[in-house]
């Protein structure tokens, strides 16, 4: 009886070892570290830089709906930008790449009537005045606007160096809302992407945004 016992064990443990290789064998034919499962891949999803046409490029994703309140900015959900893959920013400010372009795309829907706002922050720390730049658009004008619609927010060119906070590099993309009473929306399917550029004439003068029901 012990010796049936101990080579059913070893044949449960080969089985598990063989589903765990072929997981893996799975998850490095597809190019990355994540399980075979397509279920497991992480949301939101960052891709690395990219190197070309002489600026360095990032792009981040978020597929999951979130809703933002009149509560301000600082304390409700926001979206974090890594800096995967990029050089280290004194690397690329000697090099003269620094200038970073963010345009971020995302489906909104209003829940309250008012005004939306995207936020650029240097870092995480509650510090409401701390924002780069700011875009600030009513969705579906004077009604409430319960559909989704596509919407891009542009934000002009800033200085490398405003993204530096304690010799640190960061970027965080906040929400608000603001108007008369509730003011929640709702928005999904975000992404962004971050070009840092040495080239004056890639620059964007101005932040404006544009989409459906704007």
């Amino acid at each position: 009886m012990k010796t049936k016992m101990k080579n059913s064990t070893k044949r449960l443990l080969l089985l598990a070892a063989a589903t765990v290789t072929a997981a893996s064998a799975m998850a490095v034919g597809m190019g990355n570290s994540y399980m075979a499962n397509a279920s497991t891949v992480p949301d939101p999803v960052e891709t690395s830089a990219v190197f070309e046409n002489d600026q360095y490029t990032g792009t981040y994703t978020r597929t999951a709906e979130k809703t933002i309140t009149d509560s301000g900015p600082i304390r409700q959900y926001c979206d974090v930008f890594s800096w995967l893959d990029f050089p280290s920013w004194e690397n690329m400010a000697v090099n003269g790449y620094q200038y970073v372009t963010v345009t971020i795309r995302l489906e909104m829907r209003e829940k309250d009537r008012g005004y939306q706002q995207v936020f650029l922050y240097p870092n995480t720390k509650e510090i409401y005045d701390s924002f780069v730049d700011r875009i600030e658009v009513q969705y579906g004008g004077d009604g409430v606007t319960k559909d989704f619609g596509e919407v891009y927010f542009n934000f002009k060119t800033i200085p490398l160096s405003n993204l530096v906070v304690d010799n640190k590099l960061g970027l965080v993309v906040r929400y608000g809302a603001t108007g008369g009473g509730e003011d929640d929306w709702v928005n999904r399917n975000m992404s962004m992407t971050v070009t840092v550029s040495a080239d004056e004439e890639s620059i964007r003068q101005y932040s404006y945004a544009y989409g459906q029901h704007l």
